[in-house]
C-alpha cells in the first residue's frame, strides 16, 4: 500500500513540474508591445511604491525609454525634480498609446520622450 502513494506522490509530481513548464511562457522580445507594455505597468507599480531611486526603477526605465518605440536619439537632460502625478499621468498615457497599437508612432515617441525627460531615475 505504501509503494501505491510513492508511485501516486511521483506521478503528480510529474504531472505539476510539467504543467508548470507548460503554463511559463516566454519572455515577450525586446521592444515589443508585450515587454513594453510590461515594462511601463513595472515603472507604474515603482512610481506608486516611491521606488523611482532604486537599482530596479533604473533599470525600467532604461530599457523602455532605449527599446520602446521609435529610437531614442536625443539625450535629454533630466528634470530636477521628480513630480510623482506627472510622471504617473504620463506612463499611463503611454499605456493607453501602446494598447492602441501606437508604439511605433511620434506621438509615442514625443510621449516618451517627455516622459524620459521629466522622470528619470533620481
Amino acid at each position: 500500500m505504501k509503494s501505491a502513494w510513492v508511485v501516486t506522490a511521483a506521478v503528480l509530481a510529474v504531472l505539476v513540474s510539467t504543467m508548470g513548464a507548460v503554463a511559463a511562457e516566454p519572455e515577450p522580445p525586446p521592444g515589443s508591445s508585450a515587454a513594453c507594455h510590461k515594462t511601463a505597468f513595472a515603472l507604474i507599480a515603482a512610481i506608486d511604491g516611491g521606488d523611482t531611486a532604486t537599482p530596479q526603477y533604473g533599470k525600467a526605465f532604461t530599457t523602455f525609454v532605449a527599446t520602446c518605440g521609435r529610437k531614442f536619439v536625443l539625450p535629454l537632460p533630466a528634470s530636477r525634480r521628480f513630480r510623482y502625478l506627472s510622471c504617473r499621468d504620463k506612463i499611463s498615457a503611454l499605456v493607453d498609446l501602446i494598447d492602441n497599437g501606437q508604439i511605433k508612432s511620434g506621438t509615442f515617441a514625443r510621449a516618451r520622450n517627455a516622459f524620459a525627460k521629466m522622470c528619470a531615475p533620481h
